[in-house]
């Protein structure tokens, strides 16, 4: 499932998967997300526009303000 959050995933001593700070910020935006009441399709569908890049924020800020109509 870590793969569908983003990021690459590397082992380290004792095989333990290693974290980057991209991937940690990513794990924060998904759990906030998540905690605003996003579905996991949701979260998946704008972390995927996210990643396009900033000429994308209108379209989040869509996003959101859609999501907050429907709460």
């Amino acid at each position: 499932m870590l793969s569908n959050l983003g990021g690459s995933l590397q082992r380290g001593v004792r095989n333990l998967r290693l974290y980057d700070q991209a991937d940690l910020e990513h794990v924060a935006l998904v759990r906030r997300l998540k905690n605003g009441g996003f579905s996991l399709d949701e979260i998946l569908e704008y972390t995927k526009i996210r990643d396009q890049g900033v000429e994308t924020i209108p379209t989040r800020l869509t996003l959101m303000a859609d999501k907050i109509t429907q709460l």
